[in-house]
């Protein structure tokens, strides 16, 4: 099997490379793990059986990188920074919009569907893919503002879990896994103002309902 002529590392290379992960998650996301083979990833786009493999090694490799990088692009952005309750809400909102914009995406959606049924087939594997979802972004953020006594967080890692939890849970998971259309964008905001403002109502300073 040849390889191609131009190393890896090159700026041609990452621009093969780019074109393979566009051309695979298209029939990852459409046909599930399963159907896809790397001669139809070669195919789609439009280069050798060899350049793919030279690139990624095996399909398990391929589509665990796929998976790998939604993963991580789901923990979403850097958060604003927030001096105050009301620019917190701000920046929790639009983070959350920006975030929602893109797991709702055709192609976002149909890879983690892939990932899901896959999942079932092989648990562990699943388990270890779990393993990679995080909230450093948010939970780091959420300690800053803790330490600034503009929230009050006892447990940031808690915290971001549950917040995320109230978004993905109403706008994302019904779409992934019961195949629900897509909330509107302008519902969407609603919806995510909702969650800013029960998340706010329990971690505020002069909140009663703090988590004991």
């Amino acid at each position: 099997m040849s390889v191609p002529r131009h190393p890896l590392s090159s700026p041609r290379a990452e621009r093969t490379r780019a074109t393979i992960v566009r051309a695979a998650t298209r029939l990852f996301g459409a046909a599930g793990y399963a159907q896809v083979s790397m001669d139809k990833v070669a195919t789609e786009a439009a280069v050798t059986k060899p350049t793919v493999y030279a690139h990624f090694g095996s399909k398990t490799a391929l589509f665990e990188t796929l998976i790998s990088d939604v993963i991580v692009r789901s923990h979403g952005a850097e958060l604003a920074p927030a001096r105050s309750v009301e620019e917190v809400g701000e920046a929790m909102f639009e983070w959350s919009r920006n975030r929602l914009d893109w797991l709702l995406a055709d192609e976002t959606v149909g890879l983690m569907r892939a990932a899901s049924a896959e999942g079932i087939r092989r648990p562990e594997w699943a388990q270890n893919l779990l393993g990679e979802f995080d909230f450093g972004a948010m939970e780091r953020w959420l300690a800053d503002l803790d330490d600034a006594d503009i929230l009050d967080v006892r447990s940031p890692a808690e915290a971001a879990s549950l917040f995320t939890a109230l978004t993905k849970g109403a706008l994302f998971y019904p779409v992934l896994v019961a195949g629900e259309p897509i909330t509107p964008k302008p519902d969407r905001d609603v919806l995510i103002r909702e969650a800013v403002r029960v998340f706010l109502a329990a971690y505020s300073p002069t909140s009663s309902h703090n988590p004991p």
